[in-house]
């Protein structure tokens, strides 16, 4: 299941327009992350103590992230591909309104955390949140 995954990850990643240099990231095993106006970033340690504990708590593989502070808290917007094959479709449908459904975790009020959906842009490589 987790190479049908990062294939479908890999996908999405080249659907969203993201940078070849962030594609090839992946390809190695690495998450980055959007900030502002999409500009990209390698996850810090932190970060990536994110990014292992969505996977453990809901078996989804985590292709990129975008950080946003916003007046409720320091968020992470959380992109990932689920385990569950037949949701695929609809992701991709999605994606091509532009928008996702992610996780965005809430570092600063854990209890404002939540799955969504989010539009984003692809900005400069990377993802810009606009909503």
């Amino acid at each position: 299941m987790r190479e049908k995954q990062i294939t479908e990850a890999i996908k999405r990643m080249e659907m969203l327009q993201m940078s070849r240099q962030c594609i090839n990231a992946f390809k190695r095993g690495e998450v980055w992350e959007s900030e502002g106006i999409g500009a990209l970033y390698e996850c810090n340690e932190d970060e990536k103590k994110i990014i292992k504990n969505f996977e453990s708590r809901y078996d989804g593989l985590v292709y990129h992230m975008i950080h946003n502070h916003f007046e409720f808290g320091e968020c992470y917007t959380i992109l990932y591909v689920s385990k569950h094959e037949e949701e695929w479709a609809n992701d991709i449908s999605d994606l091509q309104e532009g928008y996702v459904f992610a996780y965005v975790e809430n570092v600063d009020d854990e209890f404002c955390s939540e799955f969504g959906t989010v539009a984003i842009r692809p900005s400069i490589g990377g993802l810009k949140r606009v909503g």
